[in-house]
């Protein structure tokens, strides 16, 4: 008696329902992962903006001079235009010429460090007077102005960051208060 030998490999139907599977996988999956993507990419840019303000305060320290950040769209020079600060910024010493401990647009800077651009596919703004062009810190470290930095992903309003630079220099990253979000 001769045995009658199976078909090898896969029936229309079961191709159809694996499809299918796949599919419902995809449409669930996919919408997941650009929130962890964009999540993602606000958390970079947080942790690189706080390590450029680290850098700034530790150069302060270092050179026991005062060192300033400011926004720059060009990388020479620093901007007081529109353009926030994703549009580059320079980490810069100057001599304060009126001793107002700020740096004004009139005195000259020695560039230290230029990001330009620094952030893509983000916003960055500054939330008070004292921190919206520029910011510096002093050779003992401390901040010239207490204020905070919204980093959003372009085109998403749920993964924001802020990075909050105290008066004692030492910037730290927290959610927004006016949201409930999880950073």
């Amino acid at each position: 008696m001769r045995r009658q030998r199976q078909p090898a490999g896969y029936t229309l139907l079961e191709l159809m329902i694996a499809v299918a599977i796949a599919g419902i996988l995809l449409v669930i999956g996919v919408p997941s992962y650009r929130l962890l993507a964009a999540n993602n990419r606000a958390t970079s840019q947080a942790n690189s903006f706080i390590s450029l303000i680290t850098y700034a305060r530790t150069e302060a320290i270092r050179r026991n001079r005062t060192v300033g950040l400011c926004k720059s769209i060009d990388g020479t020079t620093c901007s007081t235009a529109s353009a926030g600060w994703e549009s580059g910024v320079l980490v810069f010493t100057f001599t304060d010429t009126n001793s107002n401990g700020t740096w004004d647009s009139g005195e000259s800077i020695n560039i230290v460090r230029a990001d330009v651009p620094f952030a893509r596919k983000s916003t960055i703004t500054g939330n008070h007077a004292s921190i919206n062009n520029s910011f510096v810190f002093q050779p003992n470290g401390r901040g010239s102005g207490t204020g905070s930095f919204l980093i959003s992903p372009t085109g998403s309003s749920t993964n924001q960051q802020r990075s909050v630079v105290m008066t004692f220099g030492r910037p730290r990253i927290q959610c927004p208060q006016s949201t409930n979000l999880q950073c």
